[in-house]
Parts: C-alpha cells; structure tokens; sequence
C-alpha cells in the first residue's frame, strides 16, 4: 500500500475525516434532547442536521482517501513522501487540550487560547516565520492574542445577546 499512496497528508486526513463523520452519524451523544419545536418532527431535531453533516463529511472523506490512494481523480505525478508537519501536529493537540478545559473554565478564556494558538501557527506558516526569530515571533504572539480575544469577544457577544444561545 506504501507503493500505491500518492498523497499521504491527504490519506490521513481522509481517515481522520472518516472517524469524525462515522462518530457524527451513529454516536447517540452527540445532540441530546434539543428540537426546534416541541413535536416528534425528524425535521425539527437537530440532530437530522448534525447527521446530513456527517453524511457530508463521510462522502468527502471517501473521495479524500480514494483520490490519495490514486484510484480516482487528479493526483500530482510524483509521489509524495511521508513527513511530520509539527504545525499540524502541535494544533492538534491544542484541539485535544481545548476539549477538556472548555468543559472546565467556560468559553470565553480556552477560544481566546485555541484562537490565538491557531492564528500564531498560520501566521508563522504563511510568513514563513522561524521559531528562532524572536522578535518577530513575539509579534506573531501580540498580534494573534489581540485577533483571538477581539474575534472571541465579539462571537460570544453575538451569540448572547443578539441570538440568545448560552455558550458553555
């Protein structure tokens, strides 16, 4: 199977995909008890949406994998070799922290920190920004704190006080 990968960031992906859309459309605690209105209507319950998304997201997945694998579609010629992407993994596991603390601390200070980790690692992939640079490594900081605190601050106050949605 080595031989036949063409892609293989998009062939994890694609698995990693996969699991996602499989625990969406057949986990039964994904969405407890809420409807839209208060009758036994499939349409009304959200999670027929959370399940039209994870049928989504399979399909994509699929063809994800499908396409790395070369079976279909456009694929680059050369093939691609295996290499760690420490970016990818490290935002990752900032996904994997920010689980637990959302539950913990709330909303508003975990989004801050996942918003302004986030913004740091693409500002440094799309600047090109070495780690051992400090001084534009303490901007990318400064400017990705002062983004995720705005952006977070401003969500939260749409959701609260213009739509009426309590957030953890």
């Amino acid at each position: 199977m080595a031989e036949k990968c063409k892609n293989w960031k998009d062939f994890l992906l694609g698995i990693v995909m996969l699991l996602i859309s499989v625990y969406l459309l057949f986990s039964p605690n994904v969405v407890k008890g809420l409807t839209l209105l208060y009758t036994d209507i499939t349409i009304a319950k959200a999670v027929t949406y959370v399940r039209i998304l994870g049928g989504i997201l399979l399909l994509l997945s699929l063809s994800l994998s499908l396409r790395a694998l070369g079976l279909f579609g456009a694929t680059s010629q050369e093939k691609s070799t295996f290499s760690i992407d420490w970016l990818i993994l490290a935002g990752f596991a900032a996904l994997l922290v920010y689980m637990p603390l959302i539950k913990l601390l709330g909303f508003t200070l975990p989004s801050i920190l996942l918003v302004g980790v986030f913004t740091f690692f693409i500002r440094c992939r799309e600047k090109q920004i070495s780690l051992r640079n400090t001084p534009e490594v303490l901007k990318g900081c400064i400017v990705s704190i002062l983004y995720a605190v705005t952006l977070v601050l401003l969500l939260q106050f749409l959701f609260t006080q213009v739509l009426h949605v309590r957030l953890p």
